[in-house]
């Protein structure tokens, strides 16, 4: 029995060893990929110190912070279905919601045939002259417009030239007659024909 015991405790070690050097051997493994990644991060890190360490001696400009108004506007949806309704809505033709927001009424035109396609190039200030419009009423618009287009100067009066006489006239049409009379005569007259 001694000896079958000896022999149990023996295979059993060899078991735990074996097992040890497996566990050992996965350890082993995985420390090398581990350490890879670390020599590859470390890379990068000095990499990207490197970079710092050259922005830090460029100058810096400041940046231009957004307004919350200008925030809103940029959230604002348009669609050219919303501006077509809010125009009819408020009465007013395609050339006058041009003029209310200084924009061309080609602009107004094309931005409705869109329909209901988001329009998100559509500049800051446009945006901002829409909500404008938007808030105000038919007729604040209307005077807006007018303030707009200035004033259509007086009519000049053109001086006039002094008519011509009668005679002069006549004069002219007679000697535009004798020279078409000569061309004629000139065209219907016939040259001798050369003796060979």
């Amino acid at each position: 029995m001694a000896n079958l015991m000896k022999e149990l405790k023996n295979e059993i070690s060899r078991l735990a060893r074996k097992e040890a050097k497996q566990i050992e051997l996965t350890l082993k493994k995985e420390i090398a990929v581990l350490r890879k990644r670390l020599s590859v991060t470390q890379k990068r890190l000095a990499e990207v110190e490197q970079v710092k360490k050259v922005v830090a001696k460029l100058p810096t400009a400041p940046v231009p912070v957004a307004s919350e108004e200008e925030i809103a506007l940029r959230r604002m949806r348009v669609t050219g279905t919303m501006i077509k309704k809010m125009r009819e809505k408020k009465k007013l033709s395609q050339g006058q919601l041009a003029k209310a927001m200084g924009v061309s009424l080609q602009s107004v035109y094309q931005w409705e045939r869109k329909g209901d396609t988001s329009l998100k190039k559509m500049r800051m200030s446009v945006r901002k002259a829409l909500a404008e419009v938007r808030g105000l009423s038919t007729r604040q618009i209307l005077k807006m417009i007018e303030a707009q287009t200035p004033a259509k100067p007086a009519k000049k009066t053109a001086k006039k030239k002094p008519a011509k006489t009668a005679a002069k006239k006549v004069g002219k049409k007679k000697a535009a007659k004798k020279k078409v009379k000569k061309v004629k005569k000139i065209k219907t007259t016939k040259r001798p024909a050369k003796k060979k």
